[in-house]
């Protein structure tokens, strides 16, 4: 498995997932990136960890949630934080559902399964331009 770009330890990753198995999977990919991470099981504690951590540097955003669903908690959080980047995950592949989010204020759209490679190389990206 690729390794994510080592970062000062300043860095802040939310994890939004609903999913036991998902959020155990994002932690590994990103164990390398030295961030600290923030995991929250529903939309509502996504945008309060958000309001206590402005500073969050990449959420990663699954777009069933409870409480708050996805395409709100990235239109809340866009707005709150205007430098987070925002990954929005769903099972769904549909064309639809990734223009929504993007249009909702994500940086990028992946369903699942993710691409785990393409994922490392991406939150790379994301974090190389903070």
């Amino acid at each position: 498995m690729a390794n994510i770009s080592t970062n000062p330890p300043e860095r802040k990753i939310l994890i939004a997932e609903d999913s036991q198995s998902c959020t155990v999977l994002y932690e590994e990919i990103l164990a390398s990136a030295k961030a600290k991470i923030i995991k929250v099981s529903n939309g509502k504690d996504a945008i309060q960890a958000c309001l206590e951590e402005p500073n969050i540097s990449i959420a990663i955003i699954d777009i069933v949630l409870p409480a708050v669903n996805g395409i709100e908690v990235i239109r809340s959080i866009s707005e709150m934080n205007k430098n987070i980047k925002i990954i929005a995950v769903s099972a769904s592949a549909s064309d639809l559902l990734r223009e929504t989010c993007l249009k909702a204020g994500c940086n990028e759209f992946f369903s699942k399964p993710i691409d785990v490679g393409y994922f490392v190389h991406v939150v790379n990206l994301l974090l190389d331009k903070l």
